[in-house]
């Protein structure tokens, strides 16, 4: 890490398999967020923010990548 900069930030979004019978329009955990600070090449880092999305299980995986990023966004943005 260099003086000029922080520690490495990794951001990591996981599917949620939602196994089971899915009935009618409710909305799931489909994915979640975290994000990691201080990765080195043996240790992911320390969590330092998770977070989920919830939505159908039919939603492409781009729109639910983009609107992950997008919820993770404005959360930061609000603090």
């Amino acid at each position: 890490m260099d003086a000029q900069q922080g520690p490495e930030i990794t951001f990591l979004l996981v599917p949620l398999n939602n196994k089971g019978m899915s009935i009618g329009p409710a909305e799931l955990e489909i994915a979640t967020l975290r994000v990691y600070a201080g990765r080195t090449k043996t240790q992911p880092g320390q969590l330092i923010w998770a977070e989920s999305y919830r939505g159908t299980e039919d939603m492409p995986r781009p729109s639910v990548v983009y609107y992950t990023i997008d919820q993770f966004e404005d959360h930061v943005k609000q603090h």
